[in-house]
């Protein structure tokens, strides 16, 4: 029979990753703009990519090297698919 930790052992029992992520997560004081379009910055998160606060999309913490590279990195890699394609097609994309 295994017994249950009391309330002060629980206590005493430290936080999981994942329940500093999510602490983390839900702290306004790791995300800057506005709602829609928010970013997020938390080093004690080790996730690279968090929800959104609306929980639809997908955000990269940019307190990990990894995350400022995909957030680099998506735009650079669009615009680079334009360029080639518009260089393989002969038109110009305006911009």
């Amino acid at each position: 029979m295994t017994e249950q930790p009391t309330a002060q052992q629980e206590l005493a029992r430290p936080p999981t990753q994942e329940e500093i992520n999510e602490s983390e997560w839900a702290s306004p004081d790791n995300w800057g703009g506005p709602q829609m379009l928010s970013v997020y910055f938390s080093k004690k998160d080790q996730r690279v990519w968090v929800p959104t606060r609306a929980r639809k999309l997908w955000t990269p913490n940019l307190a990990h090297n990894a995350g400022v590279l995909w957030f680099v990195g998506i735009p650079i890699a669009l615009i680079l698919v334009l360029g080639v394609i518009t260089f393989l097609v002969g038109t110009r994309v305006p911009f």
